[in-house]
């Protein structure tokens, strides 16, 4: 099992974390990290909004749906509100598809609806569907700009 890189303290208590670490994980200038002890060992985490990209999908999603909207949201894994007729969609078969191949996968569960990646920091974190709504596209953009606004990170 590798161990990681190997870094020295400097006086201040501080290390650097390598670029390619910094890379894979999009950790970038000014980002927020978390650190705990678990056991023996330091833990360090991205510490993002993304956390709490569940329940602010979800009330955007309920908020939508007050105003007759229909609409599928996931997150990685599953679908966390659904109030269309569209029947259970493959999430992790969809989530990294790009957004021409998702336009083409939308055939699959619905004709006239609007289908877009919800990102968050460079990575889709979850899939919207606006169904039966007159404008599905500028309603899809507005949900996605809320979620990803609301979890203070750029869309």
């Amino acid at each position: 099992m590798s161990r990681g890189a190997i870094k020295k303290i400097d006086e201040l208590g501080r290390i650097v974390i390598p670029k390619d670490i910094r890379k894979s994980l999009s950790i970038k200038t000014n980002d927020s990290l978390e650190i705990c002890v678990v056991g023996n060992t330091i833990n360090i985490e991205k510490n993002t909004s993304i956390k709490n990209y569940k329940e602010i999908a979800i009330y955007y999603a309920k908020l939508f749906s007050k105003c007759n909207i229909e609409l599928l949201v996931t997150d990685r894994e599953e679908i966390i509100y659904n109030n269309t007729n569209i029947p259970n969609i493959d999430v992790k078969g969809l989530i990294n598809l790009s957004l021409y191949e998702l336009i083409e996968k939308k055939k699959d569960y619905c004709s006239n609806c609007d289908i877009r990646p919800i990102i968050i920091d460079s990575v889709p974190e979850g899939i919207v569907i606006i169904n039966k709504s007159s404008c599905n596209e500028i309603v899809g953009q507005l949900f996605n700009i809320l979620v990803t606004t609301n979890l203070d990170i750029s869309c």
